[in-house]
């Protein structure tokens, strides 16, 4: 599971990032804004993958933890 720090410095960089994209849009140079938004994107399916890897290992220490009783 990701910890509070982490959570926090992926949030602020999706923050930045989307301010990015923001102005971007702004000065109608949708390149780099969907560069961005794509940017934003993997970001956050990469915390998606992280958690999901962690809930997996939490089953994985559960069964094992069962079977060992």
């Amino acid at each position: 599971m990701v910890n509070n720090e982490e959570l926090l410095d992926c949030v602020l960089c999706l923050d930045e990032t989307l301010s990015e994209a923001e102005e971007a849009l702004e000065k109608k140079n949708y390149s780099t804004a969907l560069h961005k938004i794509r940017e934003a994107r993997e970001v956050i399916s990469e915390m998606r993958d992280d958690d999901e890897a962690t809930d997996d290992r939490q089953e994985i220490d559960m069964h094992v933890a069962n079977n060992l009783k």
